[in-house]
């Protein structure tokens, strides 16, 4: 809609006198700061409403077990901050030591896990 009336503008500035073309210039600049304004407007509520969902899913996972001192894999991957398939290729490159329970669940210990940041990834420790 403004840009339609932009190019209105603009093609009448040919057939126009001096006096009317600065009319018409103050008309396309106003016009040209609502249409940057409506496009920021768009922007910052997308922005809004990427951030209030992260906050949601962050608010999510902390409600997750990820206080416990065992993980299965797919806590374990959320504990990494990494997919379930990649804790999986993570555990067949670097042998991170697991145990199988009752039910044949493998788990995995949370110092396992911190070891192998602190020895592969130069992290010194995870903070949650």
């Amino acid at each position: 809609m403004y840009l339609l009336q932009i190019c209105k503008y603009l093609f009448f500035l040919l057939k126009l006198n001096k006096k009317s073309v600065e009319v018409l210039y103050v008309n396309v600049l106003s016009l040209t700061i609502n249409v940057v304004l409506k496009i920021f407007s768009i922007f910052k509520n997308q922005v809004n409403s990427f951030f209030i969902k992260q906050k949601t899913i962050m608010s999510n996972r902390e409600s997750s077990a990820i206080y416990k001192d065992y993980f299965n894999r797919n806590e374990a991957a959320e504990y990494m901050c990494v997919s379930a398939r990649a804790f999986q290729n993570m555990v067949n490159e670097f042998d991170i030591p697991s145990a199988k329970v009752t039910g044949g669940r493998i788990i995995y210990r949370r110092s396992d896990l911190q070891k192998l940041n602190e020895i592969y990834f130069n992290a010194p420790e995870i903070m949650l």
